[in-house]
């Protein structure tokens, strides 16, 4: 996996030259991410380099922000009508015990 150059020890180097070593950095600087890349994408397909690597945790980041905007957006649309919708109802039900 990582592959050092010398086999009785590893080296900062030898970590950041490995296909996986911003998931080793992110299980002792940033769990979250780590626990994240872990359930989402799983292993990255090893003919990425670093450059692809950082281009698709952005295209995720963007993908995630968007659903998240859109997902909020139509919560704040919907909670609207809703309300419409229940102040209705009471006008209706008001209305129909007025008219007895």
């Amino acid at each position: 996996m990582i592959s050092p150059v010398n086999d009785h020890y590893i080296t900062l180097n030898d970590i950041k030259r490995s296909k996986i070593g911003h998931k080793f950095y992110n299980i002792f600087i940033n769990i979250n991410k780590f626990i994240e890349q872990e359930l989402t994408d799983g292993e990255l397909p090893q003919s990425c380099d670093d450059t692809d690597v950082d281009i698709v945790e952005w295209d995720n980041f963007c993908s995630k922000y968007y659903e998240m905007i859109t997902d909020e957006n139509d919560d704040s649309f919907n909670c609207g009508d809703e309300e419409e919708h229940l102040n209705f109802s009471e006008i209706d039900s008001d209305n129909s015990t007025n008219g007895d």
